[in-house]
């Protein structure tokens, strides 16, 4: 049945049946979503977030997912390039060979593609207990956050994961509701497991918190656990990828880059993943609602208490990711990293379905109009921080040209500056070096980090070309190249140099 504000509370035996009805929705709403994305981007001139020069991170995606042959990557791998499971360079290694290379703007695709399949799980999860309107809104609060459209123009691992999170997540729901468990049904279950595992380490806990909540209803309806047994591929293909793991933790002197965190650190951040203000909005009309009703309808119920039905439940209960990494945090290693606990995003959907659901058309406005506010300006600051993107590296690369005729060497503190500029001009390799000074901090976890992974890339492709303070303690002119406009070359690193800002972050050093 529906409810005077359209929220649907199939029955029993009914849900598995609507499910069917609803997987028919699935790909007009993957072209409207399409369609939405791509308006905003057009309304809100931010097309360069697909356009932008690749940074660091999606540049060691490409490095490795070049490589000649699938053993290759995973050696790669297994040697430093990068410290994730290979499934994602697999992935993009596929996408390369089938459209004859990866330019930004496909690896970007590849990326926005898994976003919009992501969200589209999400509306066909919802739509099991919620009308079009109330789901639609549910997956925009989804869409809204930052690190979900960061991950849609991102060449790295968390717009896959969310995808593959959001097939595991379909995947259970089938299992648990047909009545007869099928061949088709299990695969896709062990399939969409081993994808969610393999695609980033801490896959393993979104399909842990999933494999929970199935196994609560499969509990209650008094169902064989056998159904979900499938789902175990998904462990077992995180065991096969251990060695690996070792593999690359031992490239590394340090255990991680990220500082130690603080109890009060790690709840803000909590705050700010599980609260983004479509979700806040939610809260608090529906808290309105409830106050202003007289008497307080009961909460209706169905099967067994589960009220909100499976498919919201399973996006529900993604919640526990990064609840579940902010312990780790405090007490194993830092992994406070936003787009770490991306899973989580999926937690604000049946939320703000809910509460456009349960409220008045008044109030289902103000969490819609709040919604898309906030999606608008999510797409806005992305757009900001690609254009600064682009800058830095023009701004960098009008200081290398500017060297050119003098020769000199051409050093930078991070590897952030460095890549972009190979990437624009692969024949800068001699002339552009990482400056290593991990030697006067060697507290500093990040410096190692850098120092370790470009020590691995020079073995394997060849570049960058690494130097430290006492090597250029003889070297007469140095161009230096800062990615943080208010650091500078120290003193300490450079005794013997007279130093001056030729650009807002770039030096020229001077022997003495």
């Amino acid at each position: 049945m529906t409810t005077n504000h359209g929220t649907v509370l199939a029955a029993p035996d009914a849900v598995a049946s609507h499910s069917r009805g609803v997987g028919g929705e699935a790909p007009w709403f993957a072209v409207a979503a399409a369609a939405f994305i791509a308006a905003e981007l057009g309304v809100l001139r931010a097309w360069i977030v697909v356009t932008r020069p690749l940074w660091l991170d999606e540049i060691h995606t490409r490095l490795v997912a070049q490589s000649a042959t699938v053993s290759e990557v995973v050696r790669n791998l297994a040697a430093g390039a990068d410290f994730n499971p290979p499934t994602v360079f697999l992935l993009y290694r596929a996408i390369g060979a089938l459209a004859g290379g990866l330019s930004e703007t496909t690896m970007r695709m590849v990326a926005a593609l898994c976003v919009v399949g992501a969200l589209t799980t999400v509306f066909v999860l919802l739509r099991e207990r919620f009308s079009r309107p109330a789901a639609a809104s549910g997956v925009l609060a989804v869409w809204s956050q930052s690190v979900v459209v960061n991950a849609a123009f991102e060449a790295r691992f968390y717009g896959p994961w969310l995808l593959a999170a959001g097939c595991l997540l379909l995947a259970l729901r089938r299992a648990v509701t047909l009545e007869r468990q099928s061949w088709g049904s299990s695969a896709a279950l062990a399939i969409a497991s081993i994808a969610v595992c393999t695609v980033h380490y801490f896959g393993i806990v979104s399909w842990a918190a999933a494999i929970a909540v199935a196994a609560l209803r499969v509990r209650r309806n008094g169902a064989a656990t056998v159904r979900l047994l499938p789902a175990l591929a998904g462990p077992v293909a995180t065991a096969a990828c251990i060695p690996l793991y070792l593999d690359q933790r031992a490239a590394l002197t340090v255990a991680t880059w990220i500082p130690p965190v603080t109890v009060a650190g790690v709840l803000l951040l909590l705050s700010v993943t599980l609260l983004p203000p479509p979700t806040i909005a939610a809260v608090v009309c529906g808290a309105v609602e409830s106050f202003a009703r007289r008497p307080r309808p009961q909460p209706p119920h169905t099967e067994r208490g589960f009220a909100i039905g499976l498919g919201p439940a399973l996006l529900l209960g993604q919640v526990a990711v990064p609840i579940t990494l902010a312990i780790i945090s405090l007490i194993v290693q830092p992994a406070t990293q936003p787009r770490y606990w991306i899973v989580g995003a999926f937690a604000a959907a049946p939320i703000v379905a809910l509460a456009v659901s349960f409220t008045g058309p008044v109030l289902a406005t103000v969490v819609g109009v709040t919604t898309l506010v906030w999606s608008a300006s999510t797409v806005r600051m992305e757009r900001g921080a690609a254009e600064a993107h682009a800058r830095r590296i023009d701004e960098d690369a009008a200081v290398v040209a500017s060297s050119k005729d003098s020769g000199a060497l051409v050093v930078a503190r991070r590897r952030h500056t460095i890549y972009p500029l190979l990437e624009r001009e692969p024949t800068l390799r001699s002339r552009l070096a990482l400056f290593d000074a991990s030697a006067t901090k060697p507290d500093d976890a990040f410096m190692a980090v850098e120092r370790d992974v470009a020590t691995a890339h020079r073995r394997l492709f060849g570049f960058p070309r690494i130097v430290t303070p006492a090597g250029l303690d003889s070297v007469q002119t140095i161009f230096f190249l800062e990615l943080d406009s208010t650091k500078s070359p120290t003193r300490v690193e450079f005794p013997h140099h007279e130093v001056t800002r030729i650009a807002r972050r770039a030096y020229v050093l001077d022997r003495r």
